[in-house]
C-alpha cells in the first residue's frame, strides 16, 4: 500500500493487522485516510466533515474528537448532471487549451537589454595545451617531467581554417531548425533564416565578451555554441511592431476537442432544469445570478446553446501581470 503509490479518495476504515514498529510508519498509514472524498463547499462556504475510523494502529499523537451527541446531520441530497442524448442538437464542442505561446508568423526580434551574455574564458577552453605519454611519477600522478616527447595542441590550425561568416551561417541554420520546431512558430524556414543570420551576427559582436588569449571565433566551440543557441531561443519573440499576433493558444497534444458528451458527475449543490442545453440541468454555484429566472431569461433572449463548465474537466489558462490563473467560463454557441 505504501510502496506502490496507492492513491484513493474513498478510505473510510483503516485496520492494523500486524504491529507497526515505528511511529513514522503509523503516520504514513494514517495519512492514507486524510484525502477528502468531496471538495464541494456547503452553505457556510466550508467543507463538510469527513471521518475515517482507524483500528489497531498505535499512533500516539492521533487527535481524538468525541462523537457529538444527538443524531448526525444528514448528508445533502446529490443530483446527477449528465448529457441527454435526445438533446444532441445543443451539443457544444470546444478545444482543450493547454496554454499560450507567442505566435511567430513572419517577423522576429530580440530584446537586447534582457538577453544573457556569454564570456569566453580561456580557463574553461584552453587555447593551447601540452600533451605527453601518460607516465606516472613516484606518487602515482601523471607528470610532464618524465621521459618522452612533449607535444603541443592548440586552436591555431582550426582558427586559421575557419571563417567567421561561415560559422555564423551554421549557427543561424541550427537556430532556425530549433525555432521552427516550436509549436508557436508558423513562419517557414526560408523566411526566418535571413532574419536569424542578422540576429546571430549582432549577438556575437555585441553580447560576447572575450578574455585574451581567447578569440571571438572560439564561441563556436562547446559549450559556448550551445549557450548561444539557448540564449537566442529564449530571447527571440514576434515583432509586434510589424503586426504579429503576440499570443496563440497551445492545444493539448494527446487529446482531441472536448464536448458536452463527456459530462457525467454528481453534485450536492442546487440544480435547476434547463431546456436549451445538452445537459439535463444546470448547477448554481452562486446564491443569486445563476438562479432560474436569470438562466431562463438569458437563454431565451440570446437563443443560444449554453452550459457551464461543470464536469468537463477542462479549463482555459489565463495570464495576468500578477500570476497565472485558470478560468472555467460558461460556454455558449449560436
Amino acid at each position: 500500500m505504501l510502496t506502490e503509490g496507492w492513491d484513493c479518495r474513498t478510505v473510510t476504515h483503516i485496520i492494523g493487522i500486524r504491529p507497526f514498529m515505528s511511529q513514522l510508519l503509523c503516520e504514513q498509514v494514517v495519512g492514507r485516510a486524510l484525502r477528502r472524498r468531496d471538495y464541494q463547499l456547503n452553505d457556510e462556504n466550508q467543507f463538510s466533515e469527513e471521518v475515517a475510523k482507524i483500528f489497531g494502529v498505535p499512533f500516539e499523537v492521533t487527535p481524538f474528537k468525541a462523537n457529538p451527541t444527538g443524531k448526525p446531520k444528514p448528508n445533502p441530497p446529490r443530483n446527477r448532471i449528465y448529457s441527454v442524448a435526445k438533446k444532441s442538437q445543443y451539443r457544444i464542442e470546444f478545444p482543450r487549451v493547454d496554454g499560450y505561446s507567442q505566435g511567430v508568423q513572419n517577423k522576429v526580434t530580440v530584446d537586447w537589454q534582457a538577453i544573457a551574455k556569454i564570456t569566453i574564458d580561456p580557463s574553461n577552453v584552453a587555447p593551447e595545451v601540452q600533451m605527453k605519454a601518460n607516465l606516472a611519477n613516484n606518487q602515482g600522478r601523471p607528470t610532464l617531467n618524465g621521459p618522452g616527447k612533449l607535444e603541443k595542441a592548440s586552436l591555431d590550425s582550426w582558427r586559421s581554417q575557419s571563417r567567421f561568416q561561415t560559422l555564423c551561417f551554421q549557427l543561424a541554420k541550427d537556430l532556425t531548425r530549433d525555432y521552427c520546431g516550436m509549436e508557436s512558430c508558423e513562419a517557414p524556414p526560408h523566411v526566418l533564416f535571413p532574419q536569424l543570420v542578422r540576429i546571430v551576427e549582432q549577438y556575437l559582436t555585441t553580447q560576447v565578451k572575450v578574455i585574451k588569449p581567447a578569440e571571438l571565433i572560439d564561441v563556436f566551440l562547446s559549450p559556448y555554441y550551445g549557450m548561444a543557441i539557448d540564449n537566442l531561443l529564449t530571447s527571440i519573440h514576434p515583432d509586434t511592431d510589424a503586426g504579429e499576433a503576440p499570443e496563440i493558444p497551445r492545444l493539448e497534444a494527446h487529446r482531441g476537442n472536448g464536448s458536452t458528451d463527456e459530462v457525467d458527475f454528481w453534485t450536492s449543490k442546487g440544480v435547476y432544469p434547463i431546456e436549451k442545453s445538452h445537459l439535463n440541468a444546470a448547477v448554481a454555484d452562486t446564491q443569486q445570478w445563476e438562479q432560474p429566472p436569470l438562466i431562463t431569461l438569458t437563454i431565451t433572449l440570446l437563443r443560444r446553446h449554453s452550459l457551464k463548465m461543470n464536469g468537463l474537466t477542462s479549463a482555459f489558462p489565463i495570464s495576468s501581470t500578477i500570476k497565472n490563473r485558470i478560468m472555467s467560463p460558461t460556454l455558449s454557441s449560436a
